[in-house]
């Protein structure tokens, strides 16, 4: 009776060691699956950071194109009014031009009366 009782409790403690050594390796399991998760936290973060700072990169470039479009606009603007001013300074001088010779005219037109 001794001896099936010393069996028996040969055989729960050998159970209990088997299920120890389970509980041994899910929790290295777990602790690796922490390590990975921490690892792929981390690898997440540097990924949002980086595209964060693309995205204000970007709008910094976005800001500077602007900023340029409107000075090429500005420019344009000027040109334009210099234009108009030339044309209209132009259009005066055809004029003037037009006058002095029309005076010309006159006066050899007089000169050979």
């Amino acid at each position: 009776r001794l001896r099936e009782r010393e069996h028996a409790l040969s055989e729960q403690l050998a159970a209990a060691r088997a299920s120890c050594r389970k509980l041994k390796d899910r929790e290295s399991n777990v602790v690796q699956l922490e390590v990975e998760q921490k690892a792929q936290l981390a690898a997440a973060k540097r990924l949002e950071a980086d595209a964060k700072q693309q995205f204000q990169d970007r709008e910094a470039e976005l800001q500077t194109l602007r900023l340029q479009k409107e000075e090429v606009l500005a420019q344009v603007a000027k040109k334009d009014a210099m234009q108009a001013s030339l044309s209209q300074e132009l259009r005066k001088t055809k004029q003037q031009l037009q006058q002095s010779q029309l005076q010309n005219q006159k006066l050899l037109t007089s000169l050979q009366e």
